[in-house]
C-alpha cells in the first residue's frame, strides 16, 4: 500500500522521489523518500541537517530516520524522510540517496554519537561537517566535569548554534512534533498515514505564519534604527529573539567613543557597571545612520564583554 501510493506520488510529480530495499523473503528493510516542497525546504533552509535515528515507531522495529532542519521562523522543517531496520549499512544507504535526491552535498549534519554514523559519514559524504547533538554533549559534560557542571549549561545555553544542534534523543521534544503524530506499535501504512499527516500540520502551521508576518506590524521597543531595520529582515518568531540582544544591548551598554581608520572600527563601551570595553570591527558593514552603526559595535562588544 505505502510503495503503490508512492508510485503513484511519482507518476503525478517527478519531483517525488522514493526508493527501497527488500530482503530475500521479500520483506521491507529500508524506504527512503522525499517530495518536491522538502527539496524546496532543504535549498531554502539545509545549511544544518539534524538526522535522528532514534525513532522504533513500529510493530516491525524499523527506524524512523528523518532529516530535519530549521525553517525562518525557528520551527522544524522535514527536508526526506527513511525507514531502515539494520542500521549497520543503511546510513550509507540513506545518505547517498538524500544527496543524490537533492543535488547538492550536505553542509553541517548534526547527530547522535553513533560511531558507525561517524564513520560512514566521513566516507558517503566526504567533506560534510559532523557535529553531535547538544543533548549528548550535555550529558557527557555532567560525567566528565562531575562538580561544575551547573555553570556550563548556561554557556551553552548562549551559544549561537544552541538552539540549532539540541536535537535528538531526550531533547527531541524540543523542536520536533514527531512523537506527537507517530504512534508506537503501528504497521508501516499506518505510521506512513501518520506521518502525512505530521507534514500538512507543520505546512499549514508555516503557511500562518507566512500570512501573519505578511500582514501584522511588529511592536517596537525602541527608537533605534537599528531595530526598525531588524524587524524588516527576519520573521516575527525570530525577530522576538533578536529583540530581546537589542533590548538588553540597550539597556545595559552605552557608546562612549569611535574612532575609524580604513580598515577598522573601533570602539569604547561602557555598560551600566561602568565598566569600559573596546571592540574592533572591520570595516564591511555599512549603514545609513550613525546610531544604526555604533549599536552594531555597542552590541558586539556587549557580547564579548557578557562571555
Amino acid at each position: 500500500m505505502v510503495l503503490d501510493d508512492m508510485a503513484k506520488k511519482k507518476e503525478l510529480s517527478e519531483a517525488f522521489t522514493y526508493h527501497y530495499e527488500v530482503n530475500a523473503i521479500n520483506q521491507l528493510v529500508a524506504l527512503f523518500w522525499c517530495d518536491g516542497l522538502m527539496k524546496t525546504n532543504y535549498h531554502m533552509f539545509g545549511d544544518i541537517v539534524a538526522f535522528d535515528s532514534t525513532y522504533n515507531p513500529n510493530r516491525y522495529c524499523m527506524i524512523f530516520t528523518p532529516f530535519t532542519g530549521k525553517d525562518n521562523h525557528g520551527r522544524p522543517v522535514t527536508f526526506a524522510a527513511g525507514l531502515v531496520c539494520n542500521k549497520t549499512w543503511a546510513f550509507a544507504w540513506l545518505f547517498k540517496h538524500f544527496v543524490e535526491c537533492m543535488g547538492v552535498a550536505l553542509k553541517t549534519i548534526v547527530t547522535d554519537q553513533d560511531l558507525e554514523m561517524r564513520s560512514v559519514i566521513e566516507e558517503v559524504i566526504v567533506g560534510t561537517r559532523h557535529r553531535w547533538c547538544m543533548w549528548h554533549i550535555m550529558h557527557k559534560l555532567a560525567i566528565k566535569v562531575p562538580n561544575r557542571h551547573v555553570w556550563i549549561p548556561a554557556y551553552f545555553r548562549d551559544f549561537p548554534l544552541g538552539s540549532m544542534i539540541r536535537t535528538t534523543s531526550i531533547s527531541e521534544s524540543e523542536n520536533s512534533f514527531y512523537k506527537n503524530f507517530l504512534k508506537p506499535r503501528a504497521n508501516i501504512a499506518e505510521f506512513y498515514l501518520n506521518f502525512n499527516n505530521a507534514m500538512e500540520f507543520q505546512r499549514n502551521s508555516r503557511t500562518k505564519l507566512d500570512y501573519h508576518d505578511a500582514t501584522a506590524l511588529p511592536i517596537l521597543a525602541t527608537t533605534l534604527p537599528f531595530e526598525k531595520h531588524a524587524s524588516t529582515m527576519y520573521t516575527d518568531s525570530m525577530f522576538k529573539k533578536i529583540q530581546e540582544e537589542i533590548v538588553e544591548g540597550n539597556d545595559r551598554c552605552c557608546v562612549l567613543g569611535f574612532s575609524s581608520t580604513d580598515m577598522v572600527d573601533t570602539y569604547k563601551l561602557g555598560d551600566n557597571n561602568r565598566n569600559s570595553y573596546f571592540c574592533a570591527k572591520a570595516i564591511g558593514i555599512t549603514s545609513s545612520t550613525a546610531s544604526s552603526k555604533s549599536i552594531l559595535g555597542c552590541f558586539a562588544a556587549f557580547q564579548q564583554a557578557r562571555n
